[in-house]
């Protein structure tokens, strides 16, 4: 039997002082987490490659939300560049991440029979926290 998780539901929010606030609405949220960097440990005598762990890469996190005014006050606002911030993603089972970083803004281009979308570009200044239950952390 096939399982899996809509993504109706997925919703963004950002920390105002000690609570979460809802954020603007993402059309798509890229991935969260990264890969762990691999170091060459190959000696002459071994008959196959051999790798050690690195560090993880944590990835910048781009989110896409539909362009209007209002949005875009409220996405320039929170991710001028400089100002860190704390993201909370979480999804249609409560679960998510909380993650910690500095955004930036981007308006996508125009095209013809087109929605205008926009991006934020996020990075982490931390490893993401993952949550099977951030329901007690969703404003009402």
């Amino acid at each position: 039997m096939a399982t899996g998780l809509s993504d109706i539901g997925t919703a963004v929010y950002i920390l105002s002082g000690e609570t979460y606030g809802a954020f603007v609405s993402c059309s798509k949220i890229g991935a969260i987490g990264g890969n762990m960097d691999k170091h060459e440990s190959t000696c002459l005598d071994d008959t196959v490659k051999t790798y050690v762990a690195g560090r993880r890469d944590t990835n910048e996190v781009e989110f896409t939300y539909n362009f209007n005014s209002a949005n875009a006050a409220t996405v320039k606002a929170a991710m001028d560049g400089e100002t860190e911030q704390t993201l909370m993603v979480v999804y249609a089972d409560s679960s998510g991440y909380q993650i910690t970083g500095i955004g930036t803004d981007t308006t996508s281009e125009a095209s013809i029979n087109s929605l205008q979308q926009a991006t934020f570009t996020f990075v982490p200044s931390s490893e993401p926290t993952w949550s099977a239950d951030l329901s007690a952390s969703i404003p009402e």
